[in-house]
């Protein structure tokens, strides 16, 4: 009997070192398996707070862009308004000159002067072309 418990007594001992030496070996791999994990939540924040940072650059790029835009839209504002200004003012001059013409041929005795008003639609838009290039030109050099 006592022979019997001294090799249940093995047996157990034998048992316990067995559940020991798993107990180690499950908390070396739980260690494994947490360090695994920080390394991940630390791979996925450098990750997030990259595109934090992309996406904040991107934001100001879209802010400096439309900022852009505005200016442009203001630029063509400006152009527009000169252009209207010159083919006004070009269409009163050709207005003045063929009614000056009309009246010295009504003084000299014809029947009057019949403007071609496609010769004169035509050197306005060209008088309002070349105010476009001037106006581009000067544009740039600012």
């Amino acid at each position: 009997m006592v022979l019997d418990l001294e090799c249940e007594l093995e047996g157990l001992k034998q048992a316990k070192l067995e559940i020991d030496k798993k107990a180690k070996d499950l908390e070396r791999k739980t260690g494994v398996v947490e360090m695994k994990e920080t390394e991940e939540k630390g791979s996925v924040l450098e990750e997030q707070l990259n595109l934090e940072e992309a996406l904040r650059e991107s934001e100001e790029k879209t802010r400096s862009m439309e900022s852009n835009i505005l200016k442009l839209q203001e630029t063509v504002k400006e152009a527009k308004d000169i252009i209207k200004s010159l083919t006004e003012k070009t269409n009163e001059a050709v207005n003045e000159a063929v009614n000056g013409m009309d009246n010295e041929a009504k003084a000299n005795g014809l029947n009057g002067l019949k403007p071609q008003w496609p010769v004169v639609a035509a050197s306005t838009g060209a008088i309002a072309a070349a105010a476009v290039v001037i106006f581009v030109c000067y544009g740039k050099r600012r």
